[in-house]
């Protein structure tokens, strides 16, 4: 399913807009994103984008708390283990 990139996009597109709005409830935003699916989609389909859509949450998430990295420190730290 494709459903998790356009979300994807609208969230990168404009994180600060992200941050300082107020978030619809997980259970709105869970009966949008069900909706959002196409009508043949499986329990399968439904599991794969509220995991991908927590896992976008939890990246924000951490890049608002400062718990981020530059490429060139992962980088650094991946040549320090070899």
């Amino acid at each position: 399913m494709m459903c998790h990139l356009a979300r994807m996009t609208e969230l990168s597109s404009s994180p600060d807009n992200y941050f300082h709005m107020q978030a619809p409830s997980i259970k709105e935003e869970a009966k949008r994103l069900i909706e959002s699916l196409p009508d043949n989609s499986t329990w399968s389909d439904v599991m794969y984008e509220i995991y991908v859509r927590r896992e976008i949450e939890a990246g924000l998430n951490d890049l608002e708390a400062g718990r981020s990295r530059t490429h060139e420190e992962v980088k650094q730290l991946f040549a320090d283990r070899k």
